[in-house]
């Protein structure tokens, strides 16, 4: 009835950065990360009914921002591993399992930030709505 599920991912993400310039004009800027995700979930298993929650690990393995103008050093997510949960409700169908779970982060990297970024909540893990749909072998 109760659970221990340990997952591993390998996470393609980013998003974009507002950047103030010094004569006041903003420009949008797009940041890319990959990173590894560990979630370590513990459930409860009611029927076909699956409910989990717990925390999950990311490492971001390199950032990809070739393109992008900001000046800021992305080595400090790099070498940093930064913590957020999961909670979610799961149904297997026979063959097929439905998985819907919240991310959200624990994180914050703000005491790593220099001076002229003090202030900023700049953790690369984004809130979001994570589903998947699983099919078993067996």
């Amino acid at each position: 009835m109760i659970y221990f599920q340990p997952e591993l991912y390998w996470n393609m993400g980013g998003g974009t950065i507002e950047q103030i310039m010094d004569n006041g004009a903003t420009e949008i800027l797009e940041v890319k990360f990959n990173r590894m995700d560990l979630p370590l979930l513990v459930g409860v298993k009611l029927g076909p009914v699956r409910l989990n929650i717990g925390p999950v690990g990311s490492y971001v393995i390199n950032e990809n921002n070739e393109e992008s103008t900001a000046d800021f050093d992305y080595e400090l997510y790099v070498d940093a591993m930064n913590w957020g949960w999961q909670g979610g409700i799961g149904l297997d169908l026979t063959k097929l399992s439905l998985d819907v779970r919240y991310e959200g982060s624990l994180s914050d990297l703000s005491d790593s930030l220099p001076d002229e970024l003090s202030g900023y909540n700049m953790d690369p893990r984004p809130s979001q709505w994570i589903i998947s749909l699983g099919y078993w072998f067996k």
